[in-house]
């Protein structure tokens, strides 16, 4: 199948132009607003020197990620709680053992 070609370029419509516009704001956007509400995020946490984000702790012989986020957050989801454990101190599928010290969120 041929496709004829006048020669002449392609012309955008007023409501294709309107589209284009549309799509490439929103895509602007949609990179821009998470580093804003990112930096605002961590403006209001570092606006009061006295705040402590985390503290550290030793891992005891016996003690689990599971125990010690019920002991540090007795109100909050465990699931949760661990999963921030995991994140915060880079904790891979080996786990942890005595001795190892641990940064835990305040709550």
């Amino acid at each position: 199948m041929a496709i004829a070609t006048t020669g002449q370029p392609m012309r955008l419509t007023l409501r294709g132009k309107r589209l284009l516009r549309t799509v490439l704001v929103t895509a602007v956007l949609l990179t821009i607003t998470p580093q804003i509400l990112g930096q605002a995020g961590a403006n209001s946490v570092g606006s009061n020197s006295n705040t402590k984000i985390a503290e550290w702790v030793t891992v005891n012989s016996g003690d689990t990620l599971w125990g010690i986020a019920r002991s540090i957050a007795p109100g909050q989801d465990p699931r949760e709680v661990v999963y921030e454990l995991k994140q915060l101190n880079e904790i891979a599928v080996s786990g942890i053992s005595a001795g190892d010290r641990l940064r835990v969120p305040l709550y």
